[in-house]
């Protein structure tokens, strides 16, 4: 579970927002 919380976020910070 700790790992989920901690990769999902850090997936969202590397993943440039495409607007």
């Amino acid at each position: 579970l700790t790992i989920w919380f901690i990769s999902f976020p850090i997936s969202l910070l590397l993943t440039p927002p495409i607007s």
